[in-house]
């Protein structure tokens, strides 16, 4: 009796940690459907740093500006985060400055992974002279340079042992810095109370997001794999929140739900990976992210064709069943028709893979001929350069590279863009003008205007409007307005717009 109960309490705490899990997954994913208004509350921010920065007085209130946005566009855009350390190196006009700036530097090799400079570098800086005012910020900043280039643990050891002689620590740091020690002694369980109690004094939602993740891979070193799928959840919520987009927790949780066999989660989580890799330029992100989604979309073909031999078993015995049975009648009925349910379901699957396939195949080729055929041009152009540098001279090619960029290039890639995008979706303009009031509806030309090209790329999976515009070469205020004037003009909610202009087929 004793052992039963022992046994239905393991399998009660089981089920409870998994119904957490599931509803830490819905809250994820509420979070990441407000991921753009988090974006646009971080560019307002940014806009208003630029702005003080602007307005300062002398190089000190500069440089502090300048590394506010270096330190926040370094979890968001590595270009940015190159372009803001130029600007404060700029302003380090006293040796204290000059000291803060190379510090900043070794933050920067980090997020470039370039060991060799980060190294380099850490040698020039020595930290007795970095003033009581900015150590706290000087440890964070390695911290964050080696967390993104992991080698050496003895050294991350030796870093983290002097900043815990610093008495200047916040309590949260504090408590984070002393899980850290055990935790690279790979002593788990001994770290996990210490990142706890970070979490729960944690100052900012970056250090919500960090505590969670180290309290994550406490977990996952401990064996508890269901725990460790909570708090990567948790982190990355947070994550979404500062905002961050070179994810660690997304990457890992991704990785840990298709092991579970949550196939559309895990999917979903690297897609987004991936968008945001891309976006910030994020070199090490998009390979991983981009071979965790070809395993995914792998592991999901070979998933549907189990569900359909499955299917097509279940059919046959079920017909065997009721042809021997024929007070089972009423069953076979319900049966059937939950049947047809699944079957649609599976073809309706079935018909999105295919198109998601006969969609990597067209422009897999069409990015392969737009690849030679930019080479070709880019090859013409260096020859009329050298030409022009032999034939006419300096002058005349100082002249010839002032010349005025030409639009042509941009109407080639429209007409390319409108051909395939229209090869693939016959259909798309009488489908968008099904969800438009009658007066708004769009003509159906076979080709594409600046309205109807912004839903072309909603439909293959652009979101945000700054994405957008780079993307078509028009300005983001000008994409926001045409966005929004569309929805006003069509029959359903923004939200469910949005959705059927994704789901067109």
């Amino acid at each position: 009796m004793r052992r039963l109960l022992c046994i239905f309490s393991a399998i009660l705490a089981v089920s409870c940690s998994n119904n957490g899990l599931d509803r830490k997954l819905s809250e994820l994913n509420r979070e990441l459907e407000r991921k753009e208004y988090h974006m646009e509350r971080f560019r307002e921010r940014m806009d208003s740093l630029r702005l003080e920065l602007g307005l300062a007085q002398n190089d000190s209130l500069k440089w502090e500006n300048a590394y506010s946005l270096f330190s926040a566009y370094s979890y968001v855009n590595v270009d940015s985060t190159r372009h803001y350390l130029d600007i404060l190196s700029s302003y380090a006009s006293s040796a204290e400055l000059a000291l803060r700036s190379e510090v900043c530097r070794i933050r920067t090799y980090g997020v470039e992974q370039d060991t060799d400079k980060l190294f380099a570098s850490l040698s020039n800086v020595n930290s007795e002279k970095v003033s009581r005012n900015f150590k706290q910020r000087y440890f964070d900043e390695l911290q964050r340079a080696f967390v993104l280039c992991p080698e050496n643990t003895a050294l991350k050891k030796e870093i983290l042992s002097k900043a815990l002689e610093f008495d200047g620590l916040g309590k949260d740091i504090r408590k984070r810095y002393e899980g850290l020690l055990l935790l690279y002694d790979e002593e788990a369980e001994r770290a996990l109370p210490y990142f706890s109690e970070a979490y729960k004094l944690a100052s900012s939602n970056h250090i919500k997001a960090l505590t969670s993740y180290n309290q994550a891979t406490c977990y996952n070193m401990m064996g508890d794999k269901t725990r460790y799928c909570l708090w990567l959840a948790e982190a990355a919520i947070y994550d979404i929140k500062v905002p961050v987009s070179e994810y660690l927790s997304l990457i890992e949780l991704s990785q840990a739900l298709f092991l579970r066999g949550d196939y559309s989660n895990a999917s979903k989580y690297i897609q987004v990976v991936l968008n945001d890799a891309i976006e910030g330029n994020w070199d090490s992100r998009i390979h991983i992210s981009a071979a965790e989604q070809r395993t995914i979309f792998e592991a999901l073909g070979k998933s549907q064709r189990q569900i359909v031999f499955l299917l097509n078993s279940f059919i046959a015995f079920l017909l065997i069943s009721v042809a021997s049975v024929l007070s089972l009648l009423i069953l076979r009925s319900r049966q059937n028709r939950h049947l047809k349910s699944l079957n649609r379901t599976v073809t309706a699957i079935n018909s999105r893979l295919k198109d998601e396939g006969r969609i990597k195949e067209n422009y897999l080729f069409k990015y392969m001929e737009m690849s030679v055929e930019g080479i070709g041009r880019l090859e013409d152009y260096r020859h009329r350069v050298k030409q022009t540098l032999k034939e006419e001279g300096a002058d005349a090619l100082n002249a010839m590279l002032r010349s005025p960029y030409s639009r042509a290039d941009y109407k080639t890639f429209y007409k390319n863009f409108d051909n395939t995008f229209l090869s693939l979706y016959p259909d798309f303009i009488k489908q968008v003008n099904s969800l438009m009031k009658e007066d708004c509806a769009f003509r159906e030309e076979g080709v594409l205007n600046t309205d109807l090209r912004i839903l072309a790329t909603i439909r293959l999976g652009f979101n945000d409007s700054g994405q957008i515009a780079r993307f078509l070469n028009i300005p983001a205020s000008s994409v926001y307005t045409r966005r929004s004037a569309i929805r006003r003009n069509s029959t359903c909610s923004k939200e469910e717009f949005d959705l059927k202009i994704r789901e067109i087929i």
